[in-house]
């Protein structure tokens, strides 16, 4: 009954139900034959079933429902039918998801929209406070997180980590959406619960569009977190010279230190970028800063096997071959 179900066999479905007296079997996943017609969009057994049960919205091992499929398929006719008989009409799997978390997630706006249209909460949090609104973040679609912006108040939720929908986006490279938050909330750049900002974000995963449309667009365009971490010290270690420049040009302090003492320089002359340290020291008074450890830029070139930068880091320093504890 399950093939029959997932190939629209809807004579078939009736013909073993008949025959065998079953009539919405469990697999060893606890799929159901609702489950699989939902799936697939084959509305009229899903009315054959619905019909004939007790249990309209089974569960299957993972949670999720027949509504949960329809709603990440995007067939909003079974969504329809399938809560009519129903009472939690937006109920979570066992990580809390709920069938809204599976339209956004896949882009399904007229499922999304039908359930903000319906539903006393408009942006749910399922177990780790992921929202709809950071699933269409993550994935990018623009039109869902409109709808869902202009039906709440908090206009960029963070989850139980304070990770936000805006941290999302910039991780996933979403410039139009970051955007749009950025353009609808007061903090536009804010931090989770290690420090992290949706700049780190971003430039950790190489958007470097969105990197700059996040520095332009805010006051701390070098912030640092729970460690002292910050852009100019990420962008440095990944070789990117022009948001290096971007945020040198923008920043007082250009050669921060982390809570180890580790600066920018450290990172670009451990990683060989040459145009970085160059860009760097024509910037500060200290061209070789010792870290906590009284390791240098010097130190981390020449353990890297950088040549270039060890004879540009030797040219620019009174003590040549400094040493270290």
């Amino acid at each position: 009954m399950h093939y029959a179900a997932c190939n629209g066999q809807l004579e078939l479905c009736q013909f073993i139900t008949a025959k065998l007296n079953v009539k919405n079997p469990e697999n060893k996943l606890g799929v159901t034959p609702l489950h699989n017609a939902a799936y697939f969009g084959h509305l009229n057994i899903c009315e054959m079933i619905l019909n004939s049960v007790q249990d309209k919205n089974p569960q299957d091992a993972k949670g999720k429902t027949p509504i949960h499929l329809a709603a990440e398929r995007g067939n909003l006719e079974i969504y329809k039918l399938i809560i009519q008989h129903i009472q939690d009409k937006n109920p979570g799997d066992n990580d809390g998801k709920t069938p809204y978390h599976l339209a956004a997630d896949n882009g399904n706006l007229a499922i999304c929209k039908f359930i903000i249209e319906n539903m006393e909460d408009k942006n749910p949090g399922d177990g780790d406070g992921v929202t709809p609104f950071h699933l269409a973040a993550n994935s990018g679609h623009l039109d869902i997180c409109k709808v869902i912006i202009e039906n709440v108040q908090n206009k960029n939720p963070g989850t139980n980590d304070d990770y936000t929908a805006l941290h999302m986006a910039a991780d996933s490279g979403h410039l139009n959406i970051c955007k749009f938050i950025i353009e609808n909330v007061q903090d536009k750049n804010p931090r989770d619960l290690d420090g992290k900002t949706p700049l780190h974000e971003a430039l950790n995963c190489g958007h470097l569009d969105v990197s700059k449309f996040i520095i332009e667009s805010v006051h701390d365009k070098n912030p640092g977190d729970e460690a002292g971490f910050t852009p100019l010290h990420l962008a440095a270690s990944l070789g990117f010279f022009d948001i290096c420049k971007l945020i040198i040009e923008n920043v007082l302090d250009k050669n921060p230190g982390d809570i180890a003492g580790s600066t920018p320089l450290h990172y670009a002359a451990r990683s060989g970028h040459l145009d970085i340290c160059e860009l760097i020291i024509e910037n500060v008074q200290n061209k070789n800063p010792g870290d906590v450890d009284l390791d240098t830029p010097l130190h981390m070139a020449a353990q890297s096997g950088h040549l270039d930068v060890c004879k540009l880091m030797i040219g620019n320093l009174q003590e040549k071959n400094p040493g270290d504890t």
